[in-house]
């Protein structure tokens, strides 16, 4: 037996806070920013160019017991990776605008 989607019955949940905004790594640059819109390598591209610590993956940083902080963190703490509405893709703020997820969760690890 195959059930129906009902668009009334989701809509009606989605306002009522029933429903989170999953964002995929992929959905969020822009492709001008990177142009693989792949925020994983472009924030440990970020972090290798200003680490004397070089990682292979965000593994590697997660695992490093002499890091004191994340370095990812510390980048965005001190300024050095800046996110601005215009390095968003145009299709995430599109769904932003809409307004109807109070939660946005993201499958990354970014300044969001």
């Amino acid at each position: 037996m195959s059930r129906k989607f009902n668009t009334k019955k989701f809509l009606k949940d989605v306002l009522n806070n029933k429903y989170a905004l999953v964002i995929g790594n992929e959905n969020i640059l822009d492709p001008k920013i990177e142009p693989t819109r792949d925020v994983h390598q472009y924030l440990l591209r970020m972090v290798n160019e200003n680490s004397r610590v070089q990682y292979d993956n965000y593994y590697d940083i997660a695992i490093d017991k002499n890091e004191r902080s994340n370095p990812i963190r510390q980048l965005i703490d001190d300024g050095e990776i800046k996110f601005r509405a215009s390095d968003v893709s145009k299709e995430l703020m599109a769904l932003l605008e809409t307004r109807l997820f109070t939660t946005v969760l993201t499958t990354t690890t970014d300044g969001y």
